[in-house]
């Protein structure tokens, strides 16, 4: 009796596009009252996107979705903001720190080759006009320390930035890089890092992450020309940074997730 109830229940299914593979499936979809989806590229597009910028001094909206360098970063009053300053230092070392490669395809739609996070800090920096390709002869990579997940970050060194420095960027979790900085950046110069600074950053941080972001932070520190820059790099200059800011990013739903889940 059982098998045959269940054998109903499946053939009722198959009518409205249902394929069940196990009989006994038919029960155990009869008790479901949630499902549980995948979300990056069932539910969303798989493409991150940086909606939202802090220099430490100021907080930014990025205009645009997906990889496409489209759009435009304002400021708090609404003004489209000029590449300048701490903020173009902070466009930079997102750029320059990642090794994604954004590209049209024959559809004009852009996609990636990489890792989606550096694909969307690559994006964010094509909007104010910066090209990876050129930025890389302009500001040479020399060396590096790869991300992992026990550092929870990422540097990179770079020639040609200030004058006869080398230059290291470090980007990571919001957390880990903070406390790994003594100065920030400032529009009259690099200053120290006071702790009311500090719990600035973390409100920030946190209102970024509560509109469902995910959060990077950056760094910079200098160092002293060296003869053989490829071999420079060092885990012991991941402390004593300069907090450049941090980037929220997301990644958009799909335009047909919504319907999709009305109809499920």
């Amino acid at each position: 009796v059982v098998t045959i109830v269940l054998s109903i229940g499946m053939t009722r299914m198959a009518s409205r596009n249902a394929i069940m593979r196990k009989l006994l499936a038919v029960e155990t979809l009869g008790c479901v009252d949630v499902i549980c989806s995948d979300k990056t590229g069932t539910l969303t597009q798989n493409e991150m996107t940086v909606t939202k910028l802090y220099d430490g001094q100021k907080t930014y909206e990025v205009s645009g979705i997906g990889y496409a360098p489209e759009g435009v970063i304002t400021d708090e009053s609404g003004e489209e903001a000029m590449a300048e300053g701490v903020l173009k230092r902070l466009l930079l070392s997102g750029l320059l720190c990642s090794d994604a490669v954004i590209f049209p395809k024959e559809d004009g739609k852009y996609s990636c080759i990489g890792d989606p996070t550096e694909a969307s800090l690559v994006t964010m920096a094509g909007k104010v006009g910066f090209v990876k390709e050129i930025a890389n002869k302009e500001y040479p990579r020399v060396s590096e320390l790869p991300f992992d997940s026990d550092r929870k970050m990422m540097t990179t060194y770079h020639g040609n930035i200030e004058q006869n420095k080398l230059i290291s960027f470090t980007k990571g979790a919001p957390d880990i890089i903070l406390d790994r900085c003594v100065s920030i950046m400032t529009e009259d110069g690099v200053i120290a890092l006071t702790e009311e600074k500090r719990n600035e950053i973390r409100v920030v941080n946190h209102s970024f992450a509560s509109k469902a972001l995910r959060v990077l932070a950056f760094a910079f520190r200098t160092h002293e020309p060296v003869d053989n820059a490829a071999g420079y790099a060092d885990f012991g200059h991941e402390t004593e940074l300069v907090f450049l800011g941090l980037t929220g990013m997301i990644d958009p739903a799909r335009t047909e997730a919504k319907d999709a889940i009305a109809i499920c």
